[in-house]
């Protein structure tokens, strides 16, 4: 595949971050994953994967054949340079990542999360 990190996809997520005191009111930041096809299957059960290349805030200019120019080597330095401005986010000052950005309800994020614990048991039939 020419260039390697093509195909380029990115994804606006929301990071609620851990507080201290453990209020309702949490800090939610707004980031954007670079390159968020490289993120193993499923995606939402590996968010250690998702901090390491975080850019923080939403509606970023990020299509690289609008920004940069027709050719593939454009398109791949504009990819580069922009990945050189992610950052990594500590895992430890997370809570949880929401996916989603408040688009779904929390029934909604437990059944596409790999969480078990907070899974119900699910049956196919009503018995």
């Amino acid at each position: 595949c020419v260039p390697q990190c093509m195909p380029w996809a990115t994804r606006q997520v929301k990071v609620v971050m851990k507080s201290k005191d453990r209020t309702v009111g949490q800090n939610i930041l707004d980031f954007t994953i670079l390159d968020y096809l490289s993120i193993p299957q499923p995606r939402s059960s590996h968010p250690e994967a998702a901090l390491t290349s975080m850019l923080e805030g939403h509606n970023h200019q990020l299509d690289p054949s609008r920004t940069a120019g027709p050719t593939s080597e454009e398109r791949t330095a504009f990819m580069k340079q922009t990945l050189m401005r992610a950052s990594a986010v500590d895992p430890e000052k997370v809570e949880s990542i929401d996916w989603w950005c408040g688009k779904i309800s929390a029934e909604g994020k437990c059944l596409r999360t790999d969480d078990s614990s907070k899974r119900t048991r699910r049956r196919a039939s009503l018995d």
